[in-house]
């Protein structure tokens, strides 16, 4: 008598162990179903190459160092490859998680990659690097660290705000010490003034042209001394007794000194005149000093002295007398 093999058996003499997942054909062992756990191929006979496990050996290993798992439950024996966790290294790293055991954290501006962290965008502000695992250096903070920090004596700012705990740097304001001064002011706290024709630097308050009337100076910020006005303070007063003048328009309070007219006492005394207000009359062969008067050359004819303006004594004539 003939009988079919028992269940779990097939083939020549009944010799062959199935591996399918329901019962197979007693005689060449197939299934049209799946496989047991561990074993594929056309009758289920294969076992699963490395790096598979599961029925039909469709799942995948994730085992650390790239060891095999168990091709029958998919356990790794020494740990998860980065990126998966769970008893058998099946599940990703939930998001915001990645690496070994999922214990390191993104730092993305969107989700990273389970296994390197990866970031498809930029990185958190505070954050830089491959991966966005590095922070900022000292000196720089927002995503990507693209920001540079403006702190008081070259301290660090807050990495992912930029926030100075003591205070800006010079040519800097606000609450982030990211807003240069306006124009015309520098300084620490844009406290000082620019004095200069165009607009200087907002933070040592150079400035690319002249000073303005009054100043003058590496940043223009000196007044100009006593006896000196205007741009650059490259002009002189003439101001009666050397009394001091306006340092910007050059005014003179009480009057122009021996020589100089004007209402800014600037304007030389017209030839043949001289001393205070221009009131003297030169009497000169040439034109004399607008100041005192005195002569290059000889006297006119019927003057004589210091200035020339003795008139010749009773007896005399002519140049000097």
């Amino acid at each position: 008598m003939i009988s079919e093999c028992l269940s779990g058996r097939f083939g020549r003499n009944c010799t062959k162990i199935y591996h399918c997942y329901a019962r197979c054909n007693h005689i060449h062992g197939l299934f049209p179903g799946v496989c047991e756990a561990g074993y594929t191929g056309y009758n289920c006979q294969e076992e699963c190459e490395a790096g598979r496990f599961g029925r039909n050996c469709r799942g995948t290993c994730h085992c650390i160092d790239d060891e095999n798992c168990d091709r029958i439950t998919g356990k790794c024996s020494d740990g998860c490859s980065a990126g998966y966790t769970g008893d058998f290294c099946q599940q990703k790293c939930l998001s915001g998680r990645f690496g070994r055991n999922c214990t390191k954290s993104c730092h993305c501006s969107e989700t990273c990659n389970h296994i390197n962290g990866l970031c498809p965008g930029v990185c958190d502000a505070g954050y830089t690097g491959y991966n966005c695992q590095e922070e900022c250096e000292v000196g720089r903070f927002g995503r990507n660290c693209r920001g540079t920090c403006h702190c008081i004596d070259d301290e660090s700012c807050d990495r992912i705000t930029g926030k100075c705990s003591d205070g800006c740097s010079a040519g800097y304001t606000g609450d982030f010490c990211q807003q240069k001064c306006l124009s015309g002011r520098f300084g620490r706290n844009c406290t000082k003034s620019c004095h200069c024709s165009e607009t200087c630097n907002h933070i040592n308050g150079l400035c690319p042209g002249v000073c303005d009337a009054g100043y003058t100076g590496y940043n223009c910020q000196e007044e100009c001394e006593v006896g000196r006005f205007g741009s650059n303070c490259r002009r002189t007063c003439h101001c009666i007794d050397d009394e001091n003048c306006d340092r910007i328009t050059g005014k003179c309070s009480d009057g122009c000194s021996a020589g100089y007219t004007g209402d800014f006492c600037q304007q030389k005394c017209l030839s043949g005149r001289f001393g205070p207000e221009c009131t003297k009359f030169c009497h000169c062969s040439e034109t004399c000093n607008h100041i005192h008067g005195l002569c290059p050359g000889v006297c006119e004819a019927g003057y004589t002295g210091y200035n020339c303006q003795k008139e010749c004594e009773a007896g005399r004539f002519g140049s000097n007398c």
